[in-house]
């Protein structure tokens, strides 16, 4: 299986990151799963990459059945969370599903691999990035355009303009 980075999808950047001004997380995806089981030890949780297709299984008369919330969801939860129109499938996006009544913080300590911002990302926020990359103790770059696709650049070589 060849690894798909999604720090490296033109659409990605243009789509998600208001054409390229704003910025993406890298994770460790194995650290992240842990961190959310050992955080929410109780609460529902279910994980897996979105599947993507043309032709969606849809619910037929869900209000109709009768049963508890969280039977329903996990009879249902491929068709109501975990799927996408094919046409979204060059993201490769993986999904949590925590049933909680709060707002959730996630533990992201340990999990956050880099930090990627965009070709247009504003010279101005600059001074940040070496705060943020001492802070959160990952490299951070800047997505550069290459033949169609991107290479990416250590923040420390950017040319301020």
């Amino acid at each position: 299986n060849k690894v798909i980075y999604a720090y490296n999808q033109p659409r990605m950047w243009s789509h998600y990151s208001d054409n390229h001004k704003g910025f993406c997380f890298e994770f460790n995806e194995s650290r992240l799963f842990e961190n959310l089981k050992n955080s929410f030890p109780n609460l529902f949780l279910k994980h897996e990459k979105v599947n993507y297709n043309t032709n969606f299984s849809r619910l037929e008369n869900p209000v109709e059945e009768k049963i508890p919330i969280e039977d329903f969801i996990n009879k249902h939860y491929k068709s109501l969370f975990f799927q996408k129109n094919i046409n979204w499938r060059d993201e490769h996006e993986y999904r949590f599903l925590i049933k909680n009544n709060d707002l959730v913080e996630f533990p992201l300590k340990g999990c956050l691999k880099a930090l990627y911002v965009g070709a247009e990302f504003s010279n101005a926020y600059l001074p940040l990035l070496e705060f943020y990359e001492k802070k959160l103790e990952i490299p951070i770059y800047r997505m550069i355009p290459f033949d169609l696709n991107f290479e990416k650049e250590y923040y420390n070589n950017f040319a301020i303009v």
